[in-house]
């Protein structure tokens, strides 16, 4: 039902408890977020396309590749110099899954303005 991984960034190690429940709902309790390398837009941005992640009627397993995207790119948002190109891969796997989704737009919006990838 769900799943922990245990990720190493620079030495550092942060852990991500995903899970999704077969009847479709989506939980996520990451230590994302937290860096104050993250602008409190996309910090909160970030939070609220987690929250919106129940409402969004996809099945488990793209439920499960939104929250693993998610997670990809707040790891990488928090590191002192994130890569662009990282960025953006993840914003273009994110926005493939959900185009309707208004907050995950929303942080496409912002991750744009401040990292000027391309939404």
């Amino acid at each position: 039902m769900g799943e922990t991984s245990l990720n190493k960034n620079a030495g550092r190690e942060s852990t991500t408890v995903a899970s999704v429940a077969r009847g479709g709902i989506a939980t996520c309790r990451p230590q994302a977020a937290e860096s104050k390398g993250i602008s409190p837009n996309i910090k909160k941005l970030l939070r609220a396309s987690r929250k919106a992640l129940p409402e969004t009627g996809f099945d488990y397993d793209e439920q499960y590749e939104l929250i693993s995207l998610l997670e990809s790119l707040t790891e990488e948002l928090k590191k002192d110099t994130p890569k662009k190109h990282l960025i953006q891969i993840f914003w273009n796997g994110l926005s493939g899954l959900v185009t309707k989704a208004q907050a995950i737009s929303e942080l496409g919006a912002a991750l744009a303005t401040t990292y000027q990838i391309v939404t």
